[in-house]
């Protein structure tokens, strides 16, 4: 059995940090952007970095999650997984990803309870990222438009 390494986590989120901060960038017209996302956006979840640690946490969640794994897991596909990973980022973001597109894109026909499952992981992935409580139910109401488009048995 092994145990939590919360020095791990804390190396990882450093990482993260540091290549943030590598990837700041000005747009032209002065506005600040991180690896092309608009600052106002990521900065609504507390940044990018802790929003890819978020991101990074819902797919393990998911993965592990057996009452959803199998529709997830995409045959095994590592980068078709690390894709639906980053378009949920980017729903969560507001970047303009269309969930109906997202959905049509991996053929999820989920059931309401497999997108509550969906919801369920969230809440975990924000706790496992220590993402503030507030922040976690913006983060599950951006997904309100996926479940529009995903849920359809």
């Amino acid at each position: 059995m092994t145990s939590f390494n919360p020095l791990s986590r804390s190396l990882v989120c450093a990482l993260l940090c540091s290549t943030a901060a590598l990837a700041d960038q000005s747009s032209p017209d002065g506005t600040r952007t991180y690896a092309g996302i608009p600052a106002e956006s990521a900065y609504r979840f507390g940044g990018k970095p802790a929003m890819d640690v978020w991101a990074q946490d819902l797919n393990y969640y998911i993965l592990g999650d057996n009452r959803i794994n199998q529709t997830f897991r995409f045959g095994g596909n590592a980068e078709q997984q690390k894709a639906f990973q980053d378009d949920v980022e980017a729903m969560v973001l507001g970047l303009g990803v269309d969930p109906g597109a997202v959905a049509a894109k991996y053929g999820l026909h989920l059931t309401m309870t497999e997108y509550n499952a969906v919801v369920d992981n969230a809440y975990m992935a924000c706790e496992a990222s220590r993402t503030p409580f507030h922040v976690c139910n913006r983060i599950v109401a951006s997904l309100a438009p996926f479940e529009r488009a995903a849920v359809s048995r």
